[in-house]
This record gives structure tokens, sequence and C-alpha cells, in this order.
């Protein structure tokens, strides 16, 4: 089990969505462990392992020897594990494989072009940006919507489905509503429009 302590020091040290312990928690109902610069979830009869190390770079010989040390030790039926490539003692014994690209982003680095800039101040004048710490209505239909079109895979498409539950729950986790400035002006103008007339009847 996972301390209190343990959830801030590897969240501060995240870097892919997979070391999001409560998020991890939600989707996989398994419980999440901590072995030294690992963190692993398991349940029953199966584990799922996550071979990003929190703070040394990624080694196949370490995170090898540590995924054999928790397998030893837990007996699993089953094992999942996530890592930047599949370890030759492992290739053969993997039934099945998925790939995604991660990409980090170094904000306090970027340097905004101009014509990003201009793209920027023109969102700012023609939108607004709500916070929310739940998924809405509209927000769902999206989520639907997007399901249906796009060939997820189960995983993603799981991850997806289980946001409206995962948000309320999380300390980070926030929702953002970007709304059309001018749709919402002319919203307010009919809604007043309507009122006045109502008060004429």
């Amino acid at each position: 089990m996972i301390s209190a302590e343990q959830k801030k020091y590897i969240l501060h040290r995240a870097y892919v969505p997979e070391h999001i312990v409560s998020l991890m928690a939600l989707l996989s109902k398994g419980e999440p462990f901590l072995i030294e610069d690992y963190i692993y979830f398991r349940k029953d009869n199966w584990l799922i392992f996550i071979g990003y190390p929190l703070e040394q770079h990624f080694v196949t010989r370490d995170f090898e020897k540590m995924l054999n040390e928790v397998i030893q030790r837990l007996k699993p039926e089953y094992t999942w594990f996530i890592a930047p490539e599949v370890p030759s003692s492992f290739a053969r014994a993997c039934q099945e494989r998925e790939s995604d690209q991660y990409y980090r982003v170094d904000l306090e680095r970027i340097k905004i072009e101009k014509f990003l800039r201009r793209v920027v101040e023109k969102a700012y004048r023609e939108l607004s940006v709500e916070r929310e710490m739940e998924i809405g209505k509209e927000h769902e239909e999206l989520i639907d919507e997007f399901i249906r079109r796009e060939k997820l895979t189960p995983r993603v498409r799981e991850l997806f489905l289980s946001m409206p539950e995962y948000i309320p729950r999380s300390d980070t986790a926030v929702v953002l509503n970007t709304r059309d400035k001018k749709r919402i002006y002319q919203h307010f103008i009919s809604l007043n429009s309507l009122q006045k007339t109502l008060q004429h009847m």
C-alpha cells in the first residue's frame, strides 16, 4: 500500500500518465505499491508494473531485475507491464502488445512565436474559459461522440469512460470549459429580449 507521503513523492516526479496513482487505481481497481524507483498495482491474481522509473533513467537491466523480483515474490497469474522497451527475456512470453507515444514539454523553455501569440490573443478576446471540478453533460456528450468516431483500444476507451468518476475524486485534476463569448453574449441578449417580451404580455 502507498502512504500519503509516498503519493506526494510520486506525483512530484510523475512524467507519464501511468504514474498518477489515483487514476491508475481507479482504472485497474488494483492496490498501488512503491518498490524502489517503480510503481506497481496488484489485485487477486494479476500485476501491473510501471516500468518508467521515477528518478533514474530507464535501464533495461534494472527494470528486468525489479520486475522479476516482484513476479517471484507475488507469483501473479497475469502480468502487464508498461515500459520504454521490452526486455528480451520477456519478449517471447508477451501475448499482447500496444504502443503509445509520450511527449515531454518543458513549459519554462517554450518560446511563443509572434504567430502563436496572435492566435492566443485572438482566442483570449473571443473565448471564455471556465474551470470546473466535474465532467458535465456537454463533456460526456463529447466523450461519447469521440468514442463512437475513433477506433480506440479497450484500455483507452475505458480511460475516457472513467473520467466522470475520476475527476471529482482527484485533488489535482480540473476540467476546462471553453466557450465562444459571442454565442454567450447572443444567448444573454436573447434571454433578455424574451424576458422583456414576457413582461409586456
